[in-house]
């Protein structure tokens, strides 16, 4: 059994992200993706920034001293999920997903 576990958690894996793929395919169709992103992206910073400042404020200094690494990877980061949901926004989601996974794998 524990030789089928690791193909049985990559369909699972495979099967979530086409899932995925279809519900953002819908919402944003109808939806400005730029709102969306900057939303996520604010949100995420704001609560992540603020749970590693309260519970690990050594590490929080940390990362202040690495700026401009922090900043780079989030661009790319932002720039890479901003190209994945302008193509669900243009693309059927089946095309997404395969050269999301193709690309990223």
């Amino acid at each position: 059994m524990a030789v089928l576990l690791g193909p049985l958690l990559i369909l699972t894996f495979c099967l979530s992200q086409a899932l995925r793929d279809v519900y953002f395919g819908h919402v944003f169709q109808g939806v400005d993706f730029f709102a969306v992103i900057l939303l996520a992206f604010a949100l995420s910073t704001l609560i992540f920034g603020a749970m590693t400042a309260v519970r690990r404020p050594t590490q929080f200094k940390l990362l202040r001293g690495h700026i401009a690494t922090v900043l780079a990877m989030n661009v790319t980061t932002a720039v890479a999920w901003s190209c994945y949901f302008f193509a669900l926004t243009h693309l059927e989601p089946s095309i997404v997903n395969t050269v999301h996974s193709g690309m990223v794998r």
